[in-house]
C-alpha cells in the first residue's frame, strides 16, 4: 500500500559457541549446533552466541534476544541492541554472546526475537542430559597413538 513501510523480517537466526568479527564486516561463526547436549543437570553453559541477520530495517529499529526456559519464563536477556541499515549493506545483524547460561532442566527452550518490542519469531532450542561423556578418541574410544 502506498504510504505504508514494509516491516523488517528476521532473514535468518543462527545459535553457535563463539562469533569473531573479521575484516570488511565479515564474520566467523564457531561450534553451530541445533541442541545443546548436556553430561548432567542443572548445570552452567559457558558461552551461548547468537546471530540475528534482519532484512528491510528502514531507520534504527530496537532488537532484543531472549532465551525463555521450558515453562515459558524469561531465563536470560540475551542482547538487546538499536540497529540500522548502513551503506549497501543488504540488512542488520544483532549479535548476541551470553557468557554462563544456566540450564536447571532438560526441554524445549526457546529464543526469540524482538524487533520495537513485538515478538517476531521464535526458535526451538532442545536442551538433554546425555550423561557421562565419552572417554578416549572417536566413537570406538582409544587414543590418538592407537591411529599410528
Amino acid at each position: 500500500m502506498p504510504g505504508q513501510t514494509e516491516r523488517p523480517t528476521l532473514d535468518y537466526a543462527i545459535v553457535c559457541d563463539d562469533v569473531r568479527f573479521e575484516r570488511d564486516d565479515k564474520i566467523s561463526l564457531m561450534g553451530l549446533f541445533d541442541a545443546i547436549k548436556l553430561q548432567s543437570l542443572p548445570t552452567v553453559h559457558p558461552r551461548l552466541a547468537v546471530v540475528a541477520a534482519w532484512m528491510g530495517v528502514h531507520g534504527v529499529v530496537k532488537s532484543e534476544i531472549q532465551l525463555v526456559d521450558p515453562s515459558g519464563n524469561l531465563l536470560r536477556q540475551l542482547g538487546v541492541a538499536s540497529l540500522e541499515q548502513k551503506g549497501f549493506r543488504k540488512g542488520a545483524r544483532h549479535i548476541a554472546v551470553a557468557l554462563n547460561v544456566p540450564f536447571k532442566t532438560s526441554g524445549i527452550y526457546q529464543i526469540q526475537f524482538y524487533l520495537d518490542g513485538g515478538l517476531v519469531r521464535s526458535i526451538h532450542l532442545p536442551v538433554e542430559s546425555v550423561g557421562t561423556p565419552q572417554t578416549g578418541f572417536g566413537r570406538m574410544g582409544g587414543k590418538l597413538s592407537d591411529l599410528a
